[in-house]
């Protein structure tokens, strides 16, 4: 009876320290709340739906942001056709039709396809058709950005653009053209028919996607082990050797020697052992992906390599997954808008004909998948093993060439050691000569170079490889001076100023400068004595300093020596002059 009365008597206090403690669970509870709303770092809920195998979300921020890729290098490309490749531009299009139209004949939809061959039957004037598409590739890849995309919808963003490249010649084969090219083609395939809840991504496109992603980074550290890279040496010149180096560049290039070493082992280090992580299990893969996106940011605001990098980007967004997205990439109210949207509660079940379809679409995407990891194949076994393969991945692959979608990578395989700069200058009498000035390659030495990407300025890019050309004049630049001697308006419109904006010059010849980054000793503006110097004196501000080399690039020329009129005869690039009595003729 006494153990009873204490069993009871203890009763009580038992309850109240169960009732204090469940209290002080629930204070901790709601401590915990109020700290993941108002902390920045803290972490999202996600739905037991959204698992680590969910690509709902990180496909639609893909699809959106190849949406904005597209735009800028549709925006690109309409801002500068007419200087580059229009009628009064330095390669006509039009000229480059009609010799792929002898070549090709009846195959020129299968050898060279583009639209613009359709297009300018109905116009028959290239320049407007080369701006049509420009426009609707505008428009069509500002609606993929704001809106819901489909298949039909990148297939014409993708196929818009190879029409471009197809006309494009020298100013249209940079490593970014063809990237996008094989990015937007497989992206045709990530895009849904018409829901993209009920259709998901298609597991083998996006395994392509990874595998392009790996190809572009891996090659690209592959083709440096050679001395320059492997000696660390190769940093001390990038900065001020690369194609177009904004302001950025001088500090970094500034930094001690010791640091530039560390990039180098760095670079080798991500792009060829972290990179290999986007194949090991999610948490490797999630931080890989990271540190390459890293990576390209840092190349981003160090160079102007176009939409190259921001397009890396987002190759790298579907080594991510929703529930990583969902829980650290969003808002809280922009998370629980994705939850609700994509995986609602309760969700209807799929139909058995929806099921069906979809079974087919995986089955057909898989089987394509298949070829199209065939045709990559060749491009990437020469880089890494030299060796042949079946004669049937050569056949595929030369079957994809036209169309771009299996090709090979490898930036900065060799780096230069020296910046050689091309200064055109014009005269009207010979003996004065006046510079033409440009956008963005460097030239006046005072001038601050501007970080310009993700806008391409092809004609400045195109200049930097001409300059490293010392034995022969390219056939666009022998053009692209003759342009300038007819004083054409659409190429002088790629120019920041044209010292001759009245009539053009009588003369034009190329001089070459060997040009180098200034230190912090050489752009100070105070002298030994302390005493301040005028900016643009005595290198006070300057960025570069150059030296005169022997020699010219291009011997001065006139409009119309024989030199000039049997280039362009041979290309084909001669102005017709306007025959009036013919005109009359056709009239009657």
């Amino acid at each position: 009876m006494q153990q009873v009365r204490k069993r009871k008597e203890g009763t009580p206090k038992v309850e109240k320290e169960e009732e204090t403690v469940i209290i002080r669970a629930k204070e901790e509870h709601k401590e915990k709340e109020h700290h993941n709303k108002h902390s920045f770092f803290s972490p999202n809920p996600i739905p037991a739906k959204c698992t680590s195998k969910s690509y709902l979300v990180c496909m639609w921020l893909f699809l959106r942001l190849m949406g904005v890729i597209y735009f800028i290098a549709y925006l690109s490309f309409f801002l500068q056709v007419d200087g580059l490749l229009g009628k009064n531009g330095i390669m006509p299009a039009e000229a480059h039709y009609n010799k792929v139209k002898e070549t090709y004949g009846e195959d020129i939809w299968v050898k060279a396809p583009s639209i613009l061959w359709l297009i300018n039957d109905y116009t028959h004037d290239f320049d407007l058709s080369t701006r049509i598409v420009c426009i609707a590739g505008m428009a069509l890849s500002f609606f993929a950005a704001i809106t819901a995309s489909n298949l039909f919808l990148q297939f014409g963003l993708w196929f818009g653009y190879l029409s471009l490249v197809q006309v494009g010649q020298t100013f249209y084969s940079f490593q970014w053209d063809i990237l996008l090219l094989e990015a937007g083609f497989l992206t045709i395939f990530i895009a849904p028919f018409y829901s993209y809840r009920k259709e998901g991504p298609s597991r083998s496109i996006m395994f392509l996607i990874k595998w392009l992603s790996f190809r572009l980074m891996f090659s690209s550290g592959v083709v440096k082990l050679n001395s320059t890279w492997t000696d660390l040496t190769a940093m001390n010149f990038h900065y001020y050797t690369q194609p177009l180096p904004p302001f950025t560049a001088w500090y970094l290039h500034n930094l001690p020697d010791w640091f530039h070493k560390v990039e180098v082992i760095m670079i080798f280090v991500v792009e060829i052992f972290v990179v290999c992580l986007i194949w090991r299990p999610r948490k490797f893969r999630i931080i890989a992906a990271l540190i390459q996106m890293g990576l390209q940011v840092v190349i981003i605001l160090s160079g102007n390599y176009n939409f190259f990098n921001w397009l890396s980007i987002v190759l790298f967004i579907p080594c991510l997954d929703d529930a990583f997205l969902l829980k650290w990439g969003f808002t809280r109210k922009l998370s629980a808008y994705f939850v609700s949207k994509y995986y609602p509660t309760p969700s209807k079940p799929k139909s058995s004909v929806v099921s069906f379809l979809l079974t087919m679409k995986g089955s057909l995407f898989f089987l394509l998948s298949i070829a199209i990891f065939g045709a990559t194949l060749l491009p990437f076994s020469r880089l890494i093993a030299h060796q042949s393969l079946p004669e049937g991945i050569t056949t595929l692959h030369s079957y994809t060439a036209p169309y771009h979608i299996a090709n090979n990578y490898g930036l900065f395989a060799h780096m230069t050691t020296k910046r050689i700069e091309l200064d055109i200058q014009g005269s009207d009498d010979g003996v004065n000569w006046k510079s033409y000035e440009f956008k963005y390659k460097p030239g006046n030495i005072y001038a601050t170079p501007l970080l310009v990407s993700p806008y391409s300025p092809r004609l400045d890019w195109q200049l930097w490889f001409e300059a490293l050309n010392s034995n022969k004049n390219s056939p666009w630049f022998v053009n692209f001076v003759a342009k300038l001697l007819e004083g054409s308006d659409e190429v002088s419109a790629l120019l920041a100023r044209n010292p001759f904006p009245n009539a053009p010059p009588k003369f034009i010849q190329s001089i070459r400068y060997d040009y180098k980054f200034t230190n912090w000793e050489n752009s100070k503006c105070v002298d030994k004595n302390s005493e301040k110097i005028e900016r643009g004196t005595k290198g006070c501000g300057a960025w570069w300093k150059r030296k005169l080399l022997d020699g010219h690039h291009l011997a001065p020329q006139t409009p119309e020596n024989d030199f000039m009129r049997n280039f362009k005869k041979q290309k084909g690039w001669l102005t017709k002059k306007k025959n009036k009595n013919n005109k009359k003729k056709k009239k009657k």
